[in-house]
C-alpha cells in the first residue's frame, strides 16, 4: 500500500456507541482503491492508557491508531511483552512512523503538503489543496470540544499498570 491519502473522517454510532470512519484512498498493486478505517471512538483512551501518551495529543494517536494494522511487530517489542511502558511506547512509535512513511500517509495539517511540493516540482499541489481543510479535522474539531477525561484515561492506565505489572518507577505513570 502506498500513496496513502485521507478523504474524510466521520463521527457515527454504533451499538448505541461513537465510533470513527476515516475514508481513505490507497495505491495497491498499481490499482487505486478506497476503503474505510472504522474504529470506537475510545481507542484514543485506551491508546492514552496503555501507552501514556498525553490525551490531549490527538495528532499523535492518530497517528498511530491508522498505521498500527499495517504494521509488523517485531517479537519481544509489544506493550505486553516488555515491563517498561515508556520503551513499549518508543517501539510503538516507530513502528508507525515507519508504516506513515512508507504508505505516504499525510495526517497532519495540508500546510506540510508544501514540504511534498518542494522536495519535488513537479508535485501537482495547488494553493488551494494547501489551504483545504484537511480531511481529520473534523476528528480533531470533536476532541478540541470534547476533550478525553483525564479521570478516565487514569482509571485505564491503572487497569492496564495492574494487568501488566507496570510500576511506577519511570515506566510512563
Amino acid at each position: 500500500m502506498k500513496n496513502s491519502k485521507i478523504i474524510s473522517s466521520t463521527r457515527f454510532e454504533y451499538d448505541n456507541k461513537p465510533h470513527w470512519r476515516i475514508q481513505m484512498q490507497a495505491e495497491i498493486n498499481g490499482k487505486l482503491t478506497s476503503f474505510s478505517h472504522c474504529f470506537p471512538e475510545e481507542i484514543f483512551m485506551f491508546r492514552a492508557a496503555e501507552y501514556g501518551f498525553d490525551p490531549t495529543d490527538i495528532d499523535t494517536m492518530m497517528d498511530v491508531i491508522l498505521a498500527e494494522p499495517h504494521t509488523k511487530i517485531d517479537p519481544g517489542t509489544h506493550l505486553y511483552e516488555l515491563k517498561d511502558r515508556d520503551e513499549a511506547k518508543r517501539h510503538h512509535v516507530t513502528r508507525c512512523a515507519r508504516k506513515k512513511l512508507d504508505m505516504r500517509l499525510s495526517t497532519r495539517s495540508n500546510k506540510s503538503v508544501l514540504k511534498a511540493k518542494a522536495a519535488n516540482p513537479d508535485d501537482p499541489t495547488t494553493q488551494e489543496d494547501v489551504d483545504a481543510d484537511h480531511p481529520l479535522d473534523t476528528l480533531r474539531n470533536h476532541f478540541k470540544e470534547n476533550p478525553l477525561n483525564h479521570h478516565d484515561v487514569s482509571h485505564y492506565r491503572n487497569l492496564v499498570d495492574t494487568a501488566f505489572r507496570f510500576g511506577g518507577n519511570g515506566n510512563g505513570n
